[in-house]
Parts: structure tokens; C-alpha cells; sequence
């Protein structure tokens, strides 16, 4: 009698079902001769059938539902389960030293495009013993569930790092995950299709051995000190509610076993009832370049140099900015990489980048006031390009499938603001993120445009703007 199996859902961090499916039937496809439509494993032969539904799609990818199936004769199961087997470890051998990303797909977690090769810990340099003090906390509550349950503390760990943008907090949060051989679950709290239940969905279901990244929390939600003059960002972009998202951290209905990692630019924008301890329990600031981490940086970069041009370089690049971001850093040794003495005869040239990243954000915030005007301009009022140069820069120039080149231009041209014809509309562009504050205090909105933690990072590599569309 023919008896059939369909590969089923591993726990944890394994691969998923669709993954056993597809690397079963790859498996077969590579290893076993092809006859008639039916495949040979070891001794017996195995009819493969792959449906795929004409009617039925994924409401959340769009793709067609499909399903594989082994027939085979005998009463003898075993085989099946020996090809499942055999696919489970090459798909975890194709994992194997990398670190796998999960992003959210409707309530459940895919894997978001390859496994990336795991990032060496020693390679993002933070100041002296924050990396140390963050490892330690980590490793100690992996190795102490029993703990938490002789005391009856919720088994779970939250982590915040905060500071200016470029330092470093991204990069040791992936480095970590490699050093601790976990995945890292991507979750943005700015998704409009973000609902409370599904936010508690995806915090429950995160696989095992995985860290749960919320990045730029401040572009979600603000402070409620603030929600009597801007209760629109108060409510967040979606339909994800703030007092949902507290209860998903810390609630009743909260998941154990779990690992969050929180990062913001702007900390003094979080909520006191977000960063408490209990949703937050390890606080860490990650800001400009010290001259321990310059010199260490300096010596990962250039191994074969001296200790004393390392200090050299540190001394020099201080003397230059104490703002320096070690983004900054990197990329000016990008530009020297085969040539340590210039990247420290060349140093100078940070001088434009610190300058253009600013000041620390204690004193951007003071400096406010000085550089944005007391209101927002009218439409009359600001510059930009007319409309039969607007479509020569479209038309003639191309720039009409590179918009975002097109805006670093007319930044350089018009200023920070700007008004530029975009079809029927007239667009009002924002470069400038003490403007776009601005914007929402004044107005109580958000820009039309896309999700602000996307384009936040967006903006802040390539200095280019947003792009609210006036009424």
C-alpha cells in the first residue's frame, strides 16, 4: 500500500516547513536518478509530486500555496523520515558559521534573504569594556533559566543602546548575535500593518537562540509629556497602540525565554514607561570616538603599524573633532587602505563630516532655536526650481527614475527647504531633522511619505530628504 508524508514545521530556530521541502526535494533532485518522473533513494523508488495551487495565494507574499509529495511503495515509513533527516542537516550546513536574519511576514517569521557570514566581535570597537559588560550580562542570563524560575522573575532580558547615529550600536548588536551563535528577528515598530496582537504574535513565536531587534523606537512613539501638543505621534504611525507595545514587552501576556534589543538616537524621547526596568534592564550609551577606541580602531585597520602612530592618529583625529562617529572613522581608513601614514597626514579631512553629522545631541538640542525659524514658512515663501526647470533636470537631465539624486542637488541649491513640483502636486522637501520636529509639533502629523524609520537611515548616509506632500 502506498503511504505518503508531508514534511512537517521544526521547533526553534530550525528551518521552517517550506525550507525541509525545498531542500528535500533539491536533495532528491541532486543525488538520485530521474526516471519517468519518479526518483531512486538508496534502494527504493520514490514518486515526487509538487502542487501548486491555480486559486489559493499567500495573502501576505503573493505567492501560490504549494505542497510536495513522496510516494512510495511498502509499509515501511522510515524512509521518509530518513530524506526529511538527511534535508534538516543540509539546510542547517547551509547555516552552518552564518547568522541567519527573520523578518516579519504576516505572523510569522521568514528568513530574510541569505545567511550572512558572522561578524568577528573584535571587529566593532566601542569604548573601553562596553562591549565586555554587555557580552557578560548576555551570557549570564542564557546560563541562568533556573534562577529565574526559583525566584519567579520572568525569564527575559531587555537591552537599550542609545546615542548618535553611525557609533556603532547596529553593527554590535549583529557582531553579538554571531559571537552568541544566534539569529536576529528584524521587527519595525513604524509598519502600518503592526497591530498590538500581532506584535504579541511575533514576540511569542521569535524562534529560539534569537534576538529580537527594535530599532529607532523614537520614531515610533514619542514621550507622553509630549502628547498634549502632538498626540499624533503619541499614537504612532500604525495600528500598533503605545500601551500594546508596553504590555508585549512586560505584560501579563508577555513570552519568556526572550532576548530584545532596543536602539534610539534620541533617548530623551522615550517614554519613562517604555526604558523602566523590567522592559529595559541594561541601559548603554554609545557616542562619539574616545581615543582608547581610536587607537584600537587604528590598530585593527592597520595590524602592522606601531602603537605610537596609532596614538598619533587618535591625538590628531581629537584634535580635529571630539564628535567624530566611528562610521566616520572607518570610512576615512576605506579611503587609506593601503596607506596608514596618509589616513593620519590626511586626517583634516573628517573636519567637513564632523562638522556636517554636528555636535553631540545635548548640544544640537540647545542649538535649535538658533538654527530653525519661529514658524514654518508659507508655500510662497520657500525656494526651489520652477516648473520648466524642474522638467529639464526630469527630462533632459534623466533624473526622473533617480529622485532621491535629484533632492541631494536641489539641498545643495535651495537649502534644507525646499518646494519642488512633483506631477500635480507641489512637494514641500525636508532635509533637515530639527525642521521635520518641527513639522510635527506644529502641524500634528507625520510626512505622507513612506516610513519615517526607513528613510531615517536612509537620510542620515546619504544626507537626502523627506518629502511631505502639501494639501
Amino acid at each position: 500500500m502506498p503511504s505518503m508524508l508531508r514534511a512537517a514545521c521544526a521547533p526553534g530556530s530550525e528551518p521552517s516547513a517550506w525550507q525541509y521541502e525545498k531542500t528535500a526535494t533539491e536533495f532528491l533532485k541532486q543525488r538520485v536518478r530521474r526516471w519517468l518522473g519518479h526518483s531512486r533513494y538508496g534502494r527504493k523508488w520514490i514518486r515526487v509530486e509538487r502542487n501548486r495551487e491555480k486559486q489559493m495565494i499567500d495573502l501576505h507574499t503573493g505567492t501560490p500555496w504549494e505542497s510536495v509529495t513522496f510516494t512510495a511503495l511498502g509499509t515501511n515509513r522510515d524512509i521518509f523520515f530518513s530524506i526529511l533527516q538527511e534535508a534538516r542537516e543540509l539546510a542547517l550546513r547551509q547555516q552552518e558559521g552564518k547568522t541567519v536574519m527573520y523578518t516579519a511576514m504576516g505572523a510569522e517569521w521568514r528568513p530574510f534573504g541569505f545567511p550572512r557570514r558572522r561578524r568577528p566581535l573584535a571587529s566593532v570597537v566601542l569604548d573601553e569594556g562596553i562591549a565586555e559588560r554587555i557580552v557578560q550580562d548576555v551570557q549570564e542570563f542564557i546560563t541562568s533559566p533556573q534562577w529565574y524560575s526559583d525566584r519567579g522573575i520572568p525569564y527575559r532580558r531587555g537591552y537599550l543602546l542609545y546615542g548618535p547615529p553611525g557609533c556603532g550600536k547596529s553593527s554590535f548588536i549583529t557582531a553579538l548575535a554571531g559571537e552568541l551563535q544566534y539569529s536576529i528577528c528584524l521587527l519595525s515598530l513604524s509598519d502600518r500593518s503592526l497591530s498590538d496582537d500581532r506584535l504579541n504574535h511575533l514576540l511569542s513565536a521569535a524562534p529560539q537562540q534569537s534576538i529580537v531587534l527594535l530599532e529607532d523606537v523614537d520614531a515610533a512613539f514619542v514621550s507622553r509629556d509630549l502628547a498634549a501638543e502632538n498626540p499624533t505621534a503619541y499614537q504612532g504611525m500604525g495600528r500598533l497602540t503605545f500601551s500594546g507595545l508596553l504590555n508585549a514587552l512586560d505584560g501579563v501576556a508577555s513570552t519568556e525565554a526572550r532576548i530584545v534589543f532596543m536602539t534610539t538616537n534620541h533617548v530623551d524621547r522615550l517614554d519613562p514607561a517604555l526604558v523602566r526596568p523590567g522592559r529595559v534592564d541594561l541601559k548603554q550609551y554609545v557616542g562619539p570616538c574616545s581615543r582608547w577606541q581610536l587607537t584600537h580602531m587604528f590598530q585593527r585597520f592597520y595590524p602592522e603599524q606601531s602603537w605610537a602612530a596609532a596614538e598619533r592618529f587618535a591625538d590628531q583625529a581629537l584634535a580635529v573633532s571630539d564628535q567624530l562617529s566611528a562610521a566616520q572613522v572607518q570610512g576615512h581608513f576605506m579611503l587609506h587602505k593601503a596607506d596608514p601614514p596618509g589616513a593620519i597626514t590626511d586626517v583634516g579631512a573628517l573636519a567637513p563630516w564632523a562638522k556636517a553629522w554636528g555636535p553631540g545631541p545635548v548640544r544640537a538640542k540647545a542649538t535649535v532655536s538658533a538654527t530653525v525659524p519661529g514658524r514654518l514658512k508659507s508655500l510662497e515663501e520657500l525656494p526651489g526650481p520652477s516648473v520648466l526647470r524642474c522638467l529639464y533636470w526630469y527630462l533632459l537631465r534623466g533624473y526622473l527614475l533617480h529622485m532621491h539624486d535629484l533632492q541631494g542637488i536641489f539641498k545643495q541649491r535651495y537649502g534644507s527647504l525646499w518646494k519642488q513640483h512633483t506631477g500635480p502636486y507641489m512637494t514641500v522637501n525636508v532635509a533637515c531633522p530639527e525642521l521635520l520636529e518641527q513639522i510635527l509639533r506644529q502641524e500634528g502629523r507625520f510626512p505622507t511619505r513612506c516610513d519615517m524609520a526607513l528613510w531615517k537611515e536612509h537620510r542620515d548616509l546619504r544626507g537626502q530628504a523627506y518629502g511631505p506632500l502639501t494639501e
